[in-house]
């Protein structure tokens, strides 16, 4: 649209309708899209609506955009952040130049069907109890995960999300669909403002 800053006309263009997605650009932020996103069925989120906020910078599509939800999504490829909002570093870490927020956000879609372990950073379980490399089998005097001073907090509860999606998939998906519960919207609720 004339007038309307480049990231601003870049969104407009890019997120049209989506199947289970509602983009709205933000009126006073033209630069900003709040995409309310249907939780897949059959999934820990499937009774839930969530809000995902995408900011474009000047520099896109050249540098990823900023995206996090306002909620607390508990997620192996997401990150709760201490303020009650969810980040997406793993996801973001692969941000190509060739992708467009379209593509941005159907993979945001898809991680929430199903997971992607391969995203995972390759030291997320370090000095955690599930250290399970080399260096950590050799370390007698202390003991995988005692040493408080050498965790990184997020990585504490990263591997903690991981082990129990690998090793404890049901318990994982109870309490992902605790958290949809508590934090996103109800889907039974919205219907009134969605197409569901």
């Amino acid at each position: 649209k004339e007038g309307e800053p480049l990231p601003g006309a870049m969104l407009t263009h890019e997120v049209g309708e989506m199947e289970g997605m509602w983009p709205e650009i933000d009126k006073r932020v033209p630069t900003t899209c709040h995409v309310t996103i249907q939780g897949p069925e059959g999934t820990p989120y499937g009774e839930g609506i969530f809000t995902l906020n995408v900011e474009v910078g000047d520099d896109s599509p050249f540098a990823a955009p900023k995206v996090s939800f306002p909620q607390r999504v508990m997620h192996v490829n997401f990150a709760m952040m201490l303020d009650g909002t969810t980040a997406m570093p793993q996801v973001l870490a692969f941000w190509d130049a060739e992708w467009n927020l379209r593509t941005l956000l159907q993979y945001v879609k898809d991680l929430l069907a199903e997971p992607n372990l391969s995203l995972l950073p390759p030291d997320y379980a370090e000095g955690t109890r599930h250290d399970y490399s080399e260096a950590a089998a050799f370390q007698y005097e202390v003991p995988p995960g005692m040493d408080l001073r050498k965790k990184k907090g997020q990585n504490k509860f990263l591997a903690e999300i991981v082990y129990l999606f690998c090793e404890q998939r049901e318990k994982y998906d109870v309490i992902a669909r605790d958290f949809t519960r508590r934090y996103a919207e109800n889907k039974a609720a919205a219907q009134d403002n969605y197409v569901v």
